[in-house]
């Protein structure tokens, strides 16, 4: 009897090892794939950088293009944001408008980006059409007043234009300069700022003795500035491109003339000094978004062996947190106008010191005055 039990016994364990076998084969194979499915995949989006990597302003771009990977590093650890996976795209505008608005598109029809920084006025409002039209949040380093205004998709992370012209007027009349002369190149930065710095300096009893404008290819001051200096202004704006400044300050200290100077704060790019030299450049005076922050500094410092070197870094390192803030606030965006409807909500961004406000899609920034004093740029007291 035992001996028959057990032959059953056997017989029913080696009929159920094919069914056993089975079994675990059908676990093996669809049951991991049902496991390895319900693993939520890993997240990831796309943030476009539209910049001059090449051309007269490629300096800007490479200012920009630094500010961009401070922020990357300090708040997007390995690319990735509370667990989001970045993707930056980098594109060329070349300093070029048309450029900058295929650029754009391609960020957005291929790359599908949630949204794009552009740096430099004049590309961000040819950019500001297109993306009012596919409805794409635009950060920019643009001082333009209308670039807000005529874009409800547009955040402006610098100061107006018409701020900047006002403090330099301001501090023209505190110098005790009544007469000007002003030389301002046809670009949409340096053509808002003049047209502030003209209205504001009259409503303050000045004048504007010689109002010049000149092309982007424009280098032969010589005629100009023997005209200006005929006039004996109490002072000059020299509101021209980076080419143009280093020529044009070379151009007047070899005409021996010295009067106070005013810049935008393209006349501290390394180029113009050399160009120009310290001689040419000592007492110039202008105004920029306050950058002197010190943890920024420092994580600069620490990235690229120098501190940073304009408000353009600046600007494009809060640009790049606010996007990643919005990330990271809301973990379930998958579009441009979700991406929007977070970024609207932003009113400060976190940063590596004090949170940049924001307010009605500009950034709220104090404005610091600099000047030339033996080849050194240094921060003047207001």
């Amino acid at each position: 009897m035992n001996l028959r039990y057990f032959a059953e016994t056997r017989a029913i364990a080696i009929l159920s090892l094919p069914v056993l076998g089975t079994i675990l084969c059908f676990v093996c194979v669809f049951g991991v794939k049902l496991v390895h499915a319900q693993l939520p995949s890993e997240r990831k989006v796309s943030f476009g950088f539209i910049i001059d990597m090449t051309g007269p302003a490629a300096t800007l771009g490479e200012d920009c293009r630094e500010g961009v990977e401070v922020a990357r590093h300090s708040f997007a650890d390995s690319d990735k944001a509370d667990g989001t996976l970045v993707n930056f795209i980098f594109g060329d505008s070349k300093g070029d408008p048309k450029t900058a608005v295929s650029e754009f598109s391609k960020m957005v029809d291929s790359n599908k980006a949630l949204a794009i920084l552009v740096s430099r006025t004049h590309l961000a409002m040819a950019v500001n059409p297109v993306s009012r039209q596919k409805q794409v949040p635009i950060l920019a380093s643009s001082a333009n007043p209308l670039f807000v205004e005529e874009n409800a998709y547009a955040f402006r992370i610098w100061v107006r234009a018409d701020q900047e012209g006002e403090a330099l007027a301001a501090k023209a009349i505190e110098l005790g300069a009544r007469r000007i002369a002003l030389i301002t190149t046809e670009d949409d930065y340096l053509m808002a700022m003049s047209t502030s710095f003209k209205s504001s300096f009259a409503k303050q009893s000045g004048a504007i003795i010689i109002d010049e404008t000149i092309d982007k290819d424009f280098l032969d001051f010589s005629s100009l500035l023997s005209r200006i200096r005929a006039k004996n202004p109490d002072a000059i704006f020299m509101n021209v491109s980076i080419p143009q400044l280093g020529i044009g300050y070379r151009r007047m200290h070899e005409l021996g003339i010295k009067k106070q100077f005013f810049s935008s704060y393209w006349v501290f790019k390394k180029e113009v000094l050399e160009a120009a030299g310290a001689q040419a450049l000592e007492g110039v005076i202008a105004v920029e978004m306050d950058y002197k922050k010190a943890n920024f500094g420092n994580a600069f410092k620490t990235a690229f062996s120098h501190l940073p070197r304009s408000s353009m870094a600046y600007s494009c390192y809060v640009a790049t947190a606010q996007m990643l803030e919005s990330i990271s606030r809301n973990r379930n965006i998958q579009n441009p106008s979700e991406m929007y409807s977070e970024l609207i909500k932003l009113e400060s961004v976190k940063l590596l010191d004090d949170p940049a406000v924001i307010k009605n899609r500009e950034l709220q920034s104090p404005l610091i005055y600099e000047q030339y004093r033996s080849g050194v740029v240094e921060v003047l007291a207001r």
